[in-house]
């Protein structure tokens, strides 16, 4: 059974990427635009795994994931693994702070984004 990841990503060259990454893998990998999108697209079509973008028009990543939390149903254990440019807003406080699984500098993708997400999904 392939994990099913869904890709929040504003930057059209980043979400390819991140797909690229993903389906060398054998993920199944869904893309959305903005946090609006991406909140209608776990509900829908309740991924294993959310890989989410702080800096997203509509509804920046922290509020997306802080509403997952609040769900009734599955989807607020889903897993989200935050990438950004922007590390230094991403302190362990926070981490924990959101209930959020991990974060990837979008510096490292190539070489860390694999293996985060094999140690939050197997």
């Amino acid at each position: 059974m392939s994990i099913h990841v869904l890709v929040a990503e504003d930057e059209a060259h980043i979400r390819r990427l991140i797909r690229f990454l993903l389906e060398q893998e054998g993920f199944l990998v869904d893309e959305v635009e903005d946090g609006i999108a991406a909140l209608k697209a776990v509900r829908n079509c309740r991924p294993d795994l959310l890989i989410l973008d702080i800096m997203l028009p509509g509804m920046d990543g922290f509020e997306v994931c802080r509403r997952i939390r609040e769900l009734e149903g599955g989807e607020k254990n889903l897993p989200v693994l935050f990438v950004s440019a922007r590390e230094n807003d991403l302190g362990k406080k926070v981490l924990d702070a959101l209930q959020a699984n991990g974060f990837v500098s979008k510096v490292y993708l190539n070489e860390r984004l694999i293996p985060a997400i094999h140690s939050l999904v197997g």
